[in-house]
């Protein structure tokens, strides 16, 4: 707890005198004297800390010592016990001027008298221990900026909310009050206009995670980027095999953007069970007529802007806020922001925060998965297991997704781009047009994994490539029999019959 009492207290002490005797040992968010009703002392008192830490140190330093020849007790403060509910409450439900609140049914908490430094993070701690809390929301005054001391929780079961809603609270040493709450209003969307309900639903699309691709970039600011380590003009680079060269290039530029986010603490791969950050927001499809000046002044209209950190050719940029409740603020009102001259929306996504124990877990849980004769599927589930310079036999991949109007000549530069090809077959149409998928095989295991690993993904004639390790015989013949009744073959040269 982080609520001291003082008792036996000299009938001189105030509060005046107990924050400077406690002031020392931390932040004092709560400090009152308990008196009767014609203003005497009652000689104890309440001192709430800003943290746990506080309020044990004071324990320990002033319990049993004098105030002014006064020897006085210092304990921690347990909650009082919750009184049986009154006229208004029972059993989670709250009777308001606005309707009936029922926390069994809601889910929703409201609370009260909270200290002004109290952040969503503190909140999210001290409930969670009653059940998953899947939103918080700190009520902030519009004109000082600051808290007024009012919040409220949603838990993801309201079962968790009528119990939490059962108990006494104390947070950084003040108790507080809490209700239950009615669920958030919903607006009529009959009354919005046709932009209004776009606009609305791309707000809501914002905070689906599975729309979300850490490593997507703006085509333009990529290509500038890629014409610019070139040494050639943007024409130059898209006059001749430019399908080739763009897949090439995002490749590269997905693998250094991968590296930047892993130095800064972000997965760059997150799954459903990466964590995300409530504070650092991930600004992506950023054109090249946008600085990280820029980024950094939207930002700053809504929030406390920490740090911003570009990427390398600031295709994308890494924006930390100082508290989570300007940053959710910040998010809506930024999210799909027309940018620059070409008006392309901003793309924006809570950062997944680096767990290097559940990284770990994660790819022992896709080793045991993983065939264990396949030592580039072991390759790629485990990127720190070490691998023989040359494979035993050739490694096989088969590429999926891959556009009808591509050719194999294209298909192979851009496959022996990363590696020595050994072989490479691409199963053809009768009108000569690629069938949508291929197979390579490489001279060594580390070519193949990098191909896998940097291919994958990729676009390529605007389809997203997906590289996988075949096996052997099996992935072929299954593919070549899938597609054997809607088409005819022509692979290299065609069948005898």
């Amino acid at each position: 707890m982080s609520r001291v009492i003082v008792k036996n207290l000299p009938v001189q002490a105030d509060e005046k005198a107990l924050k400077a005797l406690f002031s020392p040992y931390g932040s004092i968010t709560d400090c009152y004297v308990k008196r009767r009703p014609d203003g005497k002392s009652r000689r104890y008192a309440f001192i709430g800390f800003n943290d746990e830490e506080a309020a044990a140190r004071s324990v320990k330093e002033l319990n049993s010592t004098y105030m002014r020849s006064q020897k006085i007790e210092v304990q921690v403060a347990t909650a009082p016990v919750r009184q049986a509910p009154q006229e208004g409450e029972s059993n989670g439900v709250t009777v308001s001027g606005e309707g009936f609140a029922d926390a069994g049914e809601t889910g929703r908490l409201k609370l009260y008298h909270l200290p002004v430094s109290t952040d969503s993070g503190v909140l999210r701690r001290h409930f969670e221990k009653y059940g998953p809390v899947s939103d918080t929301h700190i009520i902030i005054d519009p004109v000082s900026e600051f808290s007024t001391g009012s919040a409220f929780v949603q838990f993801m079961l309201p079962e968790h909310a009528v119990k939490a809603l059962s108990e006494s609270h104390i947070i950084g040493g003040k108790i507080i009050r809490l209700t239950a709450a009615l669920a958030p209003r919903e607006s009529d969307d009959s009354k919005l206009t046709y932009k209004q309900r776009q606009k609305k639903q791309r707000l809501n699309s914002s905070a689906d995670q599975s729309t979300w691709n850490t490593l997507h970039t703006n085509k333009g600011a990529m290509t500038s980027t890629l014409a610019s380590r070139l040494g050639v003009s943007k024409e130059d680079l898209l006059s001749e095999n430019a399908a080739v060269r763009m897949a090439t290039g995002e490749a590269r530029l997905a693998r250094e953007l991968g590296i930047f986010l892993e130095s800064r603490g972000i997965e760059p791969d997150p799954d459903a069970e990466s964590v995300r950050s409530k504070t650092t927001v991930l600004c992506k499809n950023i054109p090249e007529d946008v600085s990280p000046d820029d980024i950094e002044a939207m930002f700053s209209k809504h929030a406390a802007v920490s740090a911003v950190y570009p990427s390398p050719g600031a295709l994308l940029t890494i924006v930390e806020m100082a508290d989570a409740q300007s940053a959710k603020v910040a998010f809506r009102r930024l999210a799909f922001t027309p940018l620059g001259k070409s008006k392309v929306p901003l793309y924006l996504e809570w950062a997944a925060i680096t767990d290097e124990a559940r990284a770990k877990a994660r790819a022992a849980k896709r080793l045991e998965r993983a065939p264990k004769d396949n030592p580039l599927e072991m390759r790629l589930t485990n990127r720190d297991a070490s691998t023989p310079a040359k494979a035993k036999g050739a490694l096989k991949l088969v590429i999926r997704n891959i556009a009808f109007q591509a050719n194999a000549k294209e298909l192979r530069q851009l496959l022996s781009s990363f590696g020595e090809l050994k072989t490479m077959r691409a199963p053809k149409r009768q009108n000569g047009e690629l069938r949508g998928f291929g197979f390579a095989e490489y001279t060594s295991v580390e070519d193949a994994a990098e191909a896998a690993k940097m291919l994958n993904g990729t676009h390529f004639y605007g389809r997203h490539l997906v590289v996988e390790a075949a096996e052997d015989k099996k992935d072929e013949d299954e593919l070549l029999g899938k597609h054997s009744g809607s088409s005819n073959v022509k692979s290299g040269k065609r069948r005898k019959h």
